[in-house]
């Protein structure tokens, strides 16, 4: 999920049209994921705002 919100993020700086759509997910899937709830949308958080910061400290260079 870090990877789509860095995506995201660069997607939108450059001025690409982004658009919500609709899926299905099934979550019951060998080996899944076990990180905590929470604690993976602090992650997905602080790589956004590395993604942000990082583009802050280019755009003053």
């Amino acid at each position: 999920m870090g990877a789509s919100t860095d995506v995201l993020h660069h997607a939108h700086r450059r001025g690409y049209d982004i658009e919500e759509v609709g899926t299905v997910v099934t979550y019951d899937v060998e080996n899944g994921s076990t990180h905590h709830p929470v604690r993976h949308g602090f992650d997905l958080v602080i790589n956004l705002l590395g993604a942000i910061g990082h583009d802050h400290i280019r755009s003053r260079r």
